[in-house]
């Protein structure tokens, strides 16, 4: 009774239990020392601190959020449904102080359309609009937004040596997602009210004064560019982000992602009297670093989409061989038809205009000239029944064929 209440459950534990020695001794995660842990044992304190117990913001991130995504073979496939259990991004604003759980929530962008969430997962897009060359969305779990994606206009071209390529469409950022408010108003929901060219990325990094852009401030202000002195000239085929998509399928053959994390440095009263920072202009955006990451698919399965793409190719030509020839046939067909049946008319008159039968058409008060308009004009030929049902079905016949060639 005379220890110190937080001992007192750790002597009776000596006491009841004759391993307890052992346990006195804890094992602990690496992630309980950072943010601390509860231990049953410290009555009537039982929370530990750690050593970034206090940064709510880091457990915060920490905290893997969840997503839906549809999967299948039909048009939603692999797109985004929810992510961190919502149909529109959310960010914390009252994070817990004890555990990395968020007790309230809200929207990170200024409007409902902003913050919903839709677009592809990177790992297939819309096929039919990849073969139009139309915009489509990429959403980006780290920015907790959609973001376009135009055709850049170019393909990949036949590689040197080869006898077949892939059939890709060539898709970049699209040019509004850099610009500030005053350019694209559509903008002023993403808080990009500073220079064009940068991606304001403050409200998904706890505050901090984060921008995105693209690497050397490729596309953007000149300003940026000019304040920072050592930045190299910017290069499109450098510097660009590229996603080559396949036209048939929509999957990403390759792509090259190269972007450029930049900070705001604002005078305070910390860097005021700093040597090294009075040269830094007002409110300049200092370029911290840029990455490029590249990925492309496998060989095996470049080869398969090469022989899927030559195989589309051969069902075209035959289907243009097929519309060509089809009518020809039809022609041909009818031409036949009409020959045939004339021939036979020809012979049957040749019959008719024998002496006998003359003889039997004068006592019968009838004269060659009528069998002659009636098997031998025009009209009467193409109104044979024999003749039209020839005709209906070469028609049927060629139909047929053309639309097995289509399929």
């Amino acid at each position: 009774k005379r220890l110190p209440i937080p001992m007192d459950p750790t002597v009776k534990l000596l006491y009841t239990e004759p391993d307890a020695v052992k346990r006195i001794f804890t094992r602990r995660t690496v992630s309980d020392h950072i943010f601390g842990y509860v231990d049953r044992h410290l009555h009537p304190f039982p929370h530990c601190s750690g050593l970034l117990s206090n940064v709510p913001s880091i457990k915060a991130a920490l905290k893997q959020p969840s997503s839906t995504i549809y999967t299948g073979k039909y048009m939603k496939s692999h797109q985004f449904k929810r992510f961190d259990d919502s149909t529109h991004s959310t960010t914390c604003l009252l994070p817990s102080q004890i555990s990395p759980v968020c007790i309230a929530r809200g929207p990170v962008w200024g409007s409902d359309e902003a913050n919903a969430v839709l677009g592809s997962d990177g790992a297939y897009f819309d096929k039919d609009k990849v073969k139009k060359g139309e915009p489509v969305l990429l959403f980006n779990p780290g920015l907790k937004r959609a973001m376009k994606l135009s055709h850049s206009g170019e393909n990949i071209t036949k590689p040197k040596g080869k006898k077949t390529s892939l059939d890709t469409v060539r898709y970049t950022f699209d040019s509004t997602l850099f610009k500030n408010a005053t350019e694209h108003p559509e903008n002023d929901v993403f808080y990009q009210f500073g220079p064009s060219g940068l991606v304001n990325l403050s409200a998904v990094s706890y505050g901090m004064k984060m921008f995105m852009s693209k690497p050397h401030f490729l596309d953007a202000d000149p300003m940026l560019h000019e304040n920072i002195k050592g930045l190299e000239k910017p290069n499109r085929s450098l510097h660009d982000t590229v996603f080559d998509l396949h036209r048939l399928t929509g999957i990403p053959c390759s792509l090259i992602n190269r972007l450029q994390m930049n900070v705001l440095l604002t005078p305070t009263k910390l860097n005021r009297k700093n040597t090294e920072m009075k040269h830094v202009k007002k409110n300049a955006f200092m370029p911290v670093f840029w990455i490029e990451i590249q990925e492309e698919l496998s060989q095996n399965h470049k080869d398969l989409f090469e022989e899927l793409d030559f195989a589309m190719k051969v069902l075209f030509y035959i289907t243009i061989v097929g519309f060509i020839v089809s009518p020809i046939a039809f022609v041909v067909a009818c031409t036949s038809s009409h020959v045939h049946h004339r021939r036979r008319q020809r012979i049957e008159l040749k019959k008719r205009r024998s002496l006998l039968f003359d003889a039997l058409l004068l006592e019968s008060g009838d004269n060659a000239d009528y069998y002659h308009r009636k098997y031998v004009t025009r009209e009467d030929v193409f109104r044979h029944p024999a003749l039209i049902m020839r005709m209906v079905t070469c028609f049927f016949v060629t139909a047929g064929l053309s639309a097995a060639l289509i399929w």
